[in-house]
């Protein structure tokens, strides 16, 4: 059994038959007239009585009331048989009848002779013989109270409530409309349960009236238990019954909505439209059935534990339209089928979950990657059309159109995918920052438009739904990497820590963005030589920069841009080196500057010049090398038969920290950077002074100098560091320069003799023998090389060699080398200057003191001969070579001059007993050294004067 079989039919057909023939007895039986109680002066219409007030004419001829398709020069369509024209004809008749009719119920001064005649012939379901009935509603008592039916004579039936009927007309009126499905109403069948049905419309008058409109079928549900409730049918149209000629069918109500799918619940299919009200049996149309109810939309996907998104649920078919009433037995039109309910659309793809960000107690710092989005559920199928009502016999009408079936349901969208997580910045237990997450793709297959359902008859089918769409947004984006440890900023970091490297930016799903690299963190400075505790006095080389993090690739789409790299950390300074503290002590050497980080690459785009490709990242700068600490001088000791304390040599300079490599461009559109820059060498430091030994003070006499201590050389200049490596460049993108390089320390200037000014003079028993040259000087330190780089480093300069300033009677020091020139990188590159050679330092020609024939006085000696006076042959120091300059491309650097020759200086020294004597030996100017490459060489030193 169907479900539109087991609704209640509440046809009431011919209920009211037999009271055609009682109805004017009845009113006769208990004496009553119309104007029986008529007050003075009333006036009563009586006109409908009369037929001919019916169509208003005076004269034959006179055109119908109202009638568009009818008059009464078209008698002859009457004569014919012709159904449209009687179709016409009875309308118009039946129209004239009830407007009036109507119009004297509604008048309300009727009341005072309509209100009595109705109460007598009140019955349970009609209100009487000239009335409409009432609508249907809920008593005191909360019970439905059904719609009453038309007076027994003429009058409509009411309107029915919450899927109740209408009431039915009398003689003469229409039917009521049934009503809409009440809320939470269900009907069982077969075990499915349904939402309430509408209630039927009311039949129309048993002579003459329109059959009333059945009431819309009760939309799905879940009800409290969560059991899902069916979409209802919508109710039948009345019939039309017509005995005397006119009566149309009713049409049927509309089926409920189907249920949307829940997270719980698949979508339910729309419900049955309600079937069209036949004719009466003379002459009528048919009702037309109703529309099929909309099938249940899909429910968009989720997501799954996999961070995935699922596809979208289907939608669900519309429900079929209602079958067509049939047409008057004698002439009539059959129905219209209902249309078919259009089918629900799918539900979207779920969209992907992001990926969770890096976290270093989780993920070891890496983000997680996006998910991916799910496909779209495909659209419901359009419900069919309902079948057409029939014309009675050929000749009777034509037989209703068939409905039209319902449109499919549009297909669902594809999910979007997620975007990826970022990456954790790096700490000091995990310096290197977190990768991040990758972004997820879009669901891949959108879901199918619904087959659009059948039509009936010659109708046509409907239309499929669109297929859903693979609609391009931007979606699923690469996450961020983490940045590196920036030791630089952490006030708790050790000197000299190295920055982290900045983690890679995720790549882009198929429509994402890439995401950016992390940037480098910088590197803490180094920390000073110390020779406390027993530390070397060398200062720690500065921490590095990290390397900056690589940007992620971009998606397909036009609009996607592909990530940028991070900036590189930026390397840290050395620590100075301490400067000597103990007699003799070697000062600390500087500590080498860090090394910058390295540039990444920018992401590139998969689709080539449509997506933005990212230039490399920028490279740091190295550090410079911390200067050398001086050399300690020698002391003066009693002991006069020991060993001289000698000048220590002055530290060395620290090595210029490298550039980092510039970033290469992503793609085939990036440009490249330049490499960083490489910092200067730190300066080396003077060598010390050296000491002497003397005889202990006897009675106040001048001391008494055994053995001179040598100074100290010169510190050796660091080295320059060197520039960076160049970024590359793209297809279309240009690479970057080489940085430059950093410039050479200047070289130390070498330590002297002691100052002998307080002593009496130098006996022979020491290291010092009369009229020889003494050698106490020390060299001057070596200038440090430049770097190489695209504009590379100078040298640097020679130190300065040792001089002989207070007179004990010694050659002069070696100058020290100039650094050679760095050499130029790529092309337009120049090479790097060479470092001017050291000046050789001054000897003395006469040493301090004593300077007579045979032994000092006996007041200011122990008994030794004097090596002081006029000294034959000192030289001054040799100048130091100049370095040679750098090959570039576009200009090789110059080579740096020769250093000076030291000059032979003759001290003006107070006189003592005894004469000094005359130096006859070969007083000699020091060397000029030869210049480095295109430089010039060094002058000769000036010779000494004859003392």
């Amino acid at each position: 059994m169907s479900r539109r079989d087991q609704r209640n039919n509440g046809r009431k057909r011919g209920k009211r038959a037999y009271a055609a023939a009682s109805a004017a007895g009845a009113f006769l039986a208990f004496g009553m007239s119309p104007l029986a109680a008529a007050p003075a002066q009333a006036d009563i219409d009586f006109d409908w009585l009369d037929p001919l007030a019916w169509f208003g004419a005076d004269a034959p001829g006179a055109d119908l009331p109202g009638a568009a398709d009818f008059s009464f020069s078209d008698w002859g369509g009457l004569l014919s048989g012709d159904p449209d024209a009687w179709l016409a004809f009875d309308d118009q008749v039946y129209l004239a009848f009830y407007d009036p009719m109507q119009a004297m119920i509604d008048n309300p001064a009727n009341d005072w002779w309509l209100d009595p005649l109705n109460q007598v012939f009140a019955t349970g379901d009609a209100c009487g013989v000239l009335c409409n009935g009432s609508d249907a509603y809920y008593n005191g008592d909360g019970d439905l109270v059904q719609a009453q039916d038309g007076g027994l004579w003429f009058g409509d039936g009411g309107n029915g409530i919450d899927g109740s009927d209408g009431g039915a007309a009398g003689l003469f009126g229409n039917g009521g409309t049934g009503g809409d499905a009440a809320m939470n109403a269900t009907v069982t069948i077969d075990g499915v349960t349904f939402a309430g049905s509408g209630g039927d419309g009311g039949a129309g008058g048993g002579l003459m009236g329109y059959g009333g409109t059945g009431g819309n079928g009760g939309d799905a549900y879940v009800d409290g238990n969560g059991d899902v409730i069916q979409a209802g049918a919508g109710g039948n149209g009345g019939d039309g019954m017509g005995q005397l000629g006119i009566g149309n069918g009713g049409d049927g109500g509309v089926g409920g909505h189907g249920l949307d799918a829940t997270d719980v619940h698949a979508a339910t299919a729309g419900g049955l439209g309600g079937n069209g009200g036949n004719a009466g049996p003379h002459t009528g149309n048919g009702g037309n059935g109703g529309t099929g109810g909309v099938g249940g939309q899909g429910l968009q996907g989720l997501t799954d534990a996999n961070g995935n998104g699922t596809a979208g649920s289907d939608g669900a078919a519309g429900g079929n339209g209602g079958v067509g009433g049939n047409g008057g037995e004698i002439f009539g039109n059959g129905g219209n089928g209902g249309a078919g309910g259009v089918g629900g659309k799918g539900g979207t793809g779920g969209t992907g979950a992001d990926g969770v960000d890096g976290d270093w107690a989780v993920n070891n710092g890496n983000g997680t990657d996006g998910g991916n989005g799910g496909a779209g559920g495909n659209g419901g199928v359009g419900g069919t059309g309902g079948a057409a009502g029939t014309a009675d016999h050929d000749g009777s009408g034509a037989d209703g159109a068939g409905g039209v079936g319902g449109n499919g349901g549009a297909g669902g969208d594809v999910g979007l995918g997620g975007d990826g997580g970022n990456g954790a910045a790096g700490t000091a237990a995990n310096p290197d920052g977190g990768d991040a997450g990758n972004g997820g793709d879009p669901g891949d297959t959108a879901g199918l438009g619904g087959a659009g359902g059948q039509g009936a008859g010659d109708s046509a089918d409907g239309q499929a739904g669109a297929d859903g769409t693979i609609t391009p947004i931007v979606s699923g984006n690469g996450g961020q990497g983490g940045a590196g440890y920036n030791a630089a900023a952490d006030t708790g970091a050790a000197a000299g820590t190295s920055g982290g490297n900045g983690g890679a930016g995720g790549n882009g799903g198929k429509w994402g963005n890439g995401g950016d690299g992390g940037a480098g963190g910088s590197g803490v400075q180094g920390a000073a030589g110390s020779f406390a505790g027993g530390g070397s006095g060398n200062g720690t080389s500065g921490g590095n920069g990290g390397n900056a993090g690589d940007g992620g690739d971009s998606g397909e789409l036009a609009a996607n841009t592909a990530g940028n790299a991070g900036l590189a950390g930026n390397g840290a300074d050395g620590g100075a080196g301490a400067n000597a503290v103990d007699p003799g002590g070697n000062g600390g050497n500087g500590g080498g500057g860090g090394n910058a980080g390295d540039g990444a690459a920018g992401g590139s785009s998969a689709n080539g010049t449509a997506g933005t490709d990212s230039d490399g990242g920028v490279a740091g700068n190295g550090a410079i090398g911390g200067n050398g600490a001086a050399g300690a001088d020698g002391v003066g000791t009693t002991a006069p038969f020991d060993g001289a304390s000698n000048g220590q040599a002055g530290g060395s300079g620290g090595q210029g920290g490298n550039g980092g490599a510039g970033g290469a461009g992503g793609g085939t559109n990036g440009v490249g950077t330049d490499g960083g820059n490489g910092a200067a060498g730190g300066n080396g430091a003077d060598g010390g002074i050296g000491g002497y030994t003397t005889h202990g003070d006897d009675a106040g006499s001048p001391l008494q100098v055994h053995n001179i201590g040598v100074g100290g050389q010169g510190g050796d200049g660091g080295n320059g560091g060197s520039g960076g490596a160049a970024g590359a460049g793209t297809t279309n993108g240009a690479g970057g320069n080489a940085g430059n390089g950093g410039s050479g320390g200047s070289g130390g200037n070498g330590g002297g003799g002691g100052d002998l000014t307080d002593t009496g003079y130098i006996d022979s028993a020491g290291n010092t023998s009369l009229g020889n040259p003494a050698n106490i000087t020390g060299a001057g330190g070596n200038g440090g090389d430049g770097g190489s780089g695209y504009v590379a480093g100078n040298g640097g300069q020679g130190g300065n060699g040792g001089s002989d300033d207070f007179a004990a009677g010694s050659n002069g020091g070696q100058g020290g080398a100039g650094g050679a020139g760095g050499d130029g990188i790529g092309a337009g590159s120049i090479g790097g200057d060479g470092g001017a050679g050291g000046q050789g330092g001054d000897g003395s020609d006469i040493r301090w003191g004593w300077a007579g024939a045979g032994s000092p006085p006996a007041a200011i000696s122990n008994g030794t001969t004097s090596t002081s006076g006029p000294v034959n042959n000192v030289s001054g120091g040799a100048g130091g070579n100049g370095g040679n300059g750098g090959v570039g491309d576009a200009a090789n650097g110059t080579g740096g001059a020769g250093g000076t020759g030291g000059t032979v200086v003759t001290p003006n020294l107070p006189t003592g007993p005894g004469s000094i004597g005359i130096n006859d030996g070969a007083i000699n100017g020091g060397a000029g050294a030869t210049g480095g490459t295109g430089a010039t060489d060094g002058s000769s030193g000036t010779p000494g004067t004859t003392p």
